[in-house]
């Protein structure tokens, strides 16, 4: 992907036709640091429209003076008079104010970035429909398809990035339009009478999508309307009135809804205290912590795929995982039980039924392909480290006692291939 971040201005100017001067200011990045974008362009975005081409060369020079991004690392960036404090996501692993490196007790959201957070918050977003994130998260983590409604591009964009980051550490697995437009090249492609592919969010404001992708069957309507100050403006698209917030959705959620943290957001919300940004942090701890205890049977699982013993008898190559199967996983987590809280209520079909259909129905999408090939991708390097480790440390002369000349050679030309091929490894590690 290439990840655009914005800064739109319009202005009302009564010389140009249409009565409005309207330009964006745009930042393309190979890197999904919204955060980070985000903050550099509300800082060009007006120094560039009051002062001009100078602002964009002083930007560069300023951006040029950057150590190369290394994720997980923290740094200064000094960006037009301004010091942004940054941290960079590593891929896969949340960021999360507790494991960050700034000091909490001077915390400063506006200056200090988890660069891969939106500037709003999701609980900002999601404060009048809080219950609703039970059902967002399972449809997520199926990869269903979803047309996000918003009133403009601002909260449509960054709801959709929340919406990604839902249920990290699981990769998602499809394609997300954070602002889709009639004028999208795959327009004709999405907007069809036919049933959608799953794998898909996209987030639309233009009113015609609400006739168009209403047979869409699954549909998040968010955000309000902020008056915004004249000169920074954003374009107009549903009416935040007209919206019926929440979700419309053809699925029937089956993961019981925490009322403990339900009633600490609301209580949190009435009193005023402490601010959306740490309201925003518990709520993001908790489907991370959502997340990881519902792979806790899949972790436990692959475990067992993973061979242990490896010596220099072992096959000439490093020894690969075993298959995972389906069926073997779905006995285990019958053994052991699911971690997450299902609900038992209004079911007819017995607690173990729902949960063994609902992990069954994630082995079949497209998230489960991508966590089992990130898990069997760190798994191969782990055993291809340990293997790398066993040539260098065993006792070869205790080893070569009794073995004719054909297992030895078979040996030497092993290690003389693994000393090739380990130095480019370790640098793809």
């Amino acid at each position: 992907f290439l990840y655009g971040y914005v800064f739109f201005r319009q202005k009302k100017d009564p010389r140009i036709r249409r009565g409005y001067f309207q330009k964006s200011l745009v930042i393309l990045s190979q890197y999904p640091y919204v955060g980070l974008f985000s903050k550099m362009a509300s800082i060009l975005g007006p120094a560039y429209f009051d002062v001009g081409k100078p602002m964009l060369e002083a930007a560069c020079h300023d951006i040029a003076s950057w150590k190369p991004p290394a994720p997980g690392n923290h740094f200064d960036l000094p960006f037009l008079g301004n010091v942004i404090q940054v941290e960079l996501s590593q891929p896969n692993k949340p960021q999360l104010l507790e494991t960050c490196p700034f000091d909490m007790a001077n915390y400063q959201p506006e200056t200090q970035i988890l660069a891969s957070l939106p500037p709003v918050t999701m609980f900002t977003y999601f404060k009048d429909m809080l219950k609703d994130l039970w059902l967002c998260w399972e449809l997520m983590l199926f990869a269903e398809p979803i047309v996000l409604m918003a009133p403009d591009p601002k909260i449509c964009s960054e709801t959709v990035l929340e919406l990604v980051d839902l249920i990290n550490p699981i990769p998602y697995c499809g394609d997300y339009r954070p602002y889709f437009t009639i004028q999208d090249s795959d327009f004709k492609s999405f907007v069809t009478k036919n049933k959608p592919s799953s794998n898909i969010i996209i987030g639309v404001t233009n009113p015609f999508f609400t006739k168009a992708l209403q047979h869409w069957p699954h549909i998040i309507r968010v955000g309000k309307s902020k008056s915004r100050k004249s000169g920074d403006s954003s374009w107009k698209g549903l009416n935040a009135s007209s919206l019926d917030f929440g979700v419309t959705s053809k699925r029937k959620s089956v993961i019981a809804k925490d009322k403990a943290i339900l009633k600490l957001l609301a209580e949190a919300i009435a009193r005023g205290y402490p601010p959306d940004y740490l309201l925003n942090n518990i709520l993001r701890r908790y489907f991370v912590d959502l997340t990881e205890k519902f792979l806790v049977p899949l972790n436990r699982y692959f475990s067992t795929l993973i061979p242990f013993h490896i010596t220099l008898s072992s096959s000439q190559e490093p020894p690969l995982l075993k298959p995972f199967k389906t069926d073997v996983f779905l006995k285990s987590l019958q053994e052991h039980g699911p971690q997450i809280p299902f609900k038992s209520k209004n079911f007819s079909t017995t607690s173990t039924d729902t949960y063994l259909n609902f992990y069954a129905q994630f082995l079949k999408c497209g998230n489960f392909a991508t966590w089992l090939r990130q898990r069997t991708i760190e798994a191969q390097n782990e055993l291809r480290k340990r293997y790398l480790q066993v040539l260098c440390d065993d006792d070869v002369r205790k080893w070569m006692i009794g073995k004719d000349e054909m297992e030895l050679v078979d040996l030497l030309v092993r290690v003389k291939d693994e000393l090739v091929s380990s130095s480019s490894f370790y640098v793809h590690i």
